[in-house]
This record gives C-alpha cells, sequence and structure tokens, in this order.
C-alpha cells in the first residue's frame, strides 16, 4: 500500500448527509455507502503527479484526525496498485465507525488479495498534533489462511508515514507467505512455522524489527529483521 497515490473513484455512492442547526456552513456526513467502488493507486516517483492526488499514508491520516464521515460501508470495492508486478486487491468489504467526537475511529471487514482472503480490525484512539505531525494510536489485527498478525502502536505523518509499536505474526508457512506477498523463492519444505514478537516500525515500504523474538522450523533466534515491500521486495 505504500508508495502510492490515490487516483480516483469512478462508481457513484450513496451519501446521508445533516448539517448542523448552528452551523450551516458546516456538512457532517451521517453515513457514506460505497458499492463496487474503483481505486487506482499510482507510484509517486512518476513524473507530474495529480495535484490533488495524496499518498495513502497521508489519506489515512487525514481520514483519522479530521473525517466529516460518521459512518462508511463499502461493499465490492477493487483496489488497483501502482505496481504492475501486482494484483490488484479485490472484493473489499468494510464497515467503519467514525462517529465518536474525540475523533477515534473503529472497523472490521475483509478483502482478497492473490486468491487468499484477509479479514481485519482496526481500532484508533484520538489523534494529536506534535509540531508538524499527526499522531495517534492505532492497533490493527489481520487474519487469514495464510498469516495471522496483530500489531498494536502509534502512527505519524509528517511529510513521511511511519509506525512504531508492537507486534505479533505467525505463519504456518513463511514461503508461501513471502511468495504471496512478491519475494520470488525457489520450491523447498524449509521456512515453516514461523512467528515473530517483538517491538517494531515502518518507513516507506520497510517493516523493521530491531530486536525481536522469532523461531522457523523449531530454531529460535533473536535480532533484526527487515522485510522491504518496493520497489523490490526483499528480506534482510
Amino acid at each position: 500500500f505504500v508508495g502510492s497515490l490515490l487516483h480516483q473513484v469512478l462508481e457513484p455512492c450513496r451519501v446521508v448527509a445533516a448539517s448542523s442547526p448552528t452551523n450551516a456552513s458546516r456538512v457532517t456526513i451521517d453515513a457514506l455507502r460505497l458499492l463496487k467502488p474503483r481505486i487506482a493507486l499510482r507510484d509517486p516517483s512518476t513524473a507530474s503527479p495529480a495535484p490533488s492526488a495524496e499518498t495513502p499514508q497521508k489519506l489515512l491520516a487525514s481520514l483519522v484526525s479530521a473525517t466529516p464521515v460518521r459512518a462508511l460501508h463499502m461493499r465490492k470495492g477493487r483496489i488497483t496498485l501502482g505496481d504492475p508486478h501486482l494484483s490488484a486487491i479485490e472484493d473489499i468489504y468494510a464497515q467503519v465507525d467514525a462517529g465518536k467526537d474525540t475523533g477515534a475511529i473503529s472497523g472490521f471487514g475483509a478483502f482478497t488479495y492473490k486468491d487468499a482472503t484477509v479479514r481485519y480490525s482496526l481500532e484508533s484512539g484520538a489523534p494529536t498534533t506534535s509540531g508538524n505531525a499527526e499522531n495517534f494510536p492505532l492497533t490493527l489485527t489481520l487474519t487469514s489462511r495464510l498469516v495471522h498478525a496483530r500489531l498494536s502502536g502509534t502512527a505519524s505523518y509528517a511529510g513521511d508515514f511511519k509506525l512504531d509499536g508492537d507486534m505479533q505474526v505467525e505463519t504456518d508457512d513463511a514461503r508461501k507467505f513471502l511468495k504471496w506477498i512478491g519475494l520470488r523463492l525457489p520450491e523447498g519444505d524449509s521456512l515453516k512455522a514461523f512467528t515473530a514478537t517483538g517491538a517494531f516500525h515502518v518507513a516507506g515500504p520497510t517493516l523493521t524489527f530491531d530486536d525481536g523474538r522469532f523461531m522457523i522450523d523449531g530454531n529460535k533466534a533473536a535480532g533484526l529483521l527487515a522485510l522491504t515491500a518496493a520497489p523490490r521486495p526483499r528480506v534482510e
């Protein structure tokens, strides 16, 4: 999802809106329903980005910090990623509640990527501003037949998106999971029963465990592990 620009939503949406009786110029969207939205992301390294385009990271920060939508419901959505080598994210279902006066949001849903369905739930706390950075606490859970992950931390945006916190990841077959996210690996019987826990941070396309605890093929290890998704997926 990192390193792309939101370009367009093509399908029509249904909006239920209410205006404040004390301030006619302020409009609050009570419910936004999207049926089969089509979202295209493109690589920010391409020349002449659209003036109105935002990075997904900035868009996420904006939605959390000042969303005018109290409830978002999406069905059968599709996101085309900017990299032509990546598959589209399909069958997106999302139900998000952003009606809290504090600015906190919660939601759940599912999507399909390369024939694997991923279910997710998320919660964010009230956003704060420190200097030029928007910060908000974030808890995210991902569950599929390929991976189970839970992270809890603080997201921030000040030109670049960053996420720091603690994470737990489990997969029965790390080789299959890494191939699913784009790494080219030979066939083999190793890289089974992988788990990773510990403090992590995300900066750009790279997820890093600085001092993680790992287990794979029955062997334990501790130390640094970095997974980079783009432009060339790799593990270090």
